[in-house]
């Protein structure tokens, strides 16, 4: 939820009423072995490092975080424009994806989150609209005076991600 994993993975207390990771990922994998499928864990966005190294030591061959690469994509875009002083810009893109209604479903009951923060929550789904390509192209136009590329910046940010995944899940070195 908003940016933070709200799982029991990590809890340090037990959670009532919920069967404990230790005793339900070894069942799990169990089911998973007697079928011969590999074990996908969901909610794994923004676990740590220590967390995540815990997975394949459990048996867990893969992970559901595409929505924490659609909020670093939408927070670095946010924080280009705020760093360039573009407020007009990053007003409209802030306006497309609180329009959008798509950061509702990501709020806690006792959420607090700022319409900036809503804005890098949902802004991924907007990602193809019109209205986004149209301020995205703006964007690009003024990074490329300064000699920078903001698809590789993007790139850059979504690949910082995708490695810290596949350092933990052992993957590579």
């Amino acid at each position: 939820m908003e940016m933070r994993n709200v799982g029991t993975f990590e809890a340090p207390f037990r959670v009532e009423n919920e069967i404990p990771a230790e005793i339900q990922i070894p069942k799990m994998i169990e089911i998973c072995k007697k079928y011969n499928v590999l074990m996908k864990a969901h909610n794994t966005d923004y676990l740590s490092n220590e967390a995540l190294n815990c997975y394949p030591r459990l048996g867990i061959s893969a992970a559901n975080i595409a929505p924490e690469f659609g909020v670093i994509e939408s927070k670095k875009i946010l924080e280009i424009m705020v760093a360039l002083n573009l407020k007009s810009l990053k007003n409209s893109f802030i306006k497309l994806s609180l329009d959008s209604n798509k950061w509702k479903k990501w709020m806690t009951k006792d959420a607090k989150a700022n319409d900036y923060e809503k804005a890098i929550i949902s802004g991924h789904y907007v990602f193809s609209e019109k209205k986004f390509s149209e301020i995205k192209e703006e964007l690009a136009k003024i990074l490329k005076k300064n000699n920078q590329n903001l698809d590789k910046i993007l790139k850059k940010e979504i690949k910082d991600s995708i490695l810290r995944y596949l350092y933990n899940f052992n993957l590579i070195k």
